[in-house]
């Protein structure tokens, strides 16, 4: 089997023998998993999720989701049979792109449109937060814009705020450990384990 990389790594995993049907999917509630916890079961007969919460099961999408096109990539047009575990070792997990730019030509609205990719990029990585950086698109419509954002990225299991949010006073700030990268997912030991 050609070796299949999850981002972030997860908890624990085992690859099983055989091929599984990934479009059958049964998903039940655990209440003996961490509140964003999932695990996954796949066999012949299908993909089982079992999930702490509604975000648990994002997340494992998330997994399956990665499974499934490293999988056709690889000339494979059925996922591995696996059980998978994992669960997010901080609340928080934040992503946060660069400063956002009207490029020449550019209209604020379509500034705004290449967030999206972005936080499409961050709930595929298990980041439950997206912080848009402070802007230079001002506009009428810019309430609108910040709705629509906040909306998508509700959808997909983000919040997202604004950096202005970011910088009231008196408002808890992110640990570095939660932005960016695989360390708001796991925890530093858990990465040893893996060298």
């Amino acid at each position: 089997m050609q070796e299949i990389v999850l981002l972030p790594s997860v908890k624990e995993v085992r690859w099983l023998e055989g091929s599984a049907d990934d479009e059958k999917i049964q998903r039940f509630f655990d209440s003996s998993l961490p509140k964003e916890g999932y695990r996954i079961l796949t066999d012949a007969d299908g993909v089982t999720v079992f999930g702490g919460s509604g975000e648990a099961f994002l997340w494992a999408e998330s997994t399956l989701s990665q499974i499934r096109l490293q999988s056709y990539l690889n000339g494979r047009f059925k996922i591995p049979c696996f059980e998978i575990r994992d669960w997010p070792d901080e609340e928080e997990r934040a992503w946060r792109p660069g400063v956002l730019k009207k490029a020449e030509g550019e209209t604020s609205g379509d500034a705004i449109d290449r967030l999206f990719p972005e936080i499409l990029t961050a709930s595929y990585l298990k980041m439950n937060r997206f912080i848009v950086p402070e802007t230079e698109l001002p506009g009428p419509d810019r309430m609108l814009q910040e709705e629509k954002i906040r909306k998508f990225g509700e959808s997909l299991g983000v919040r997202v705020t604004f950096s202005k949010e970011e910088d009231r006073p008196g408002e808890e700030t992110l640990s570095e450990k939660a932005l960016f990268s695989e360390k708001a997912w796991n925890s530093r030991a858990d990465r040893e384990k893996t060298k």
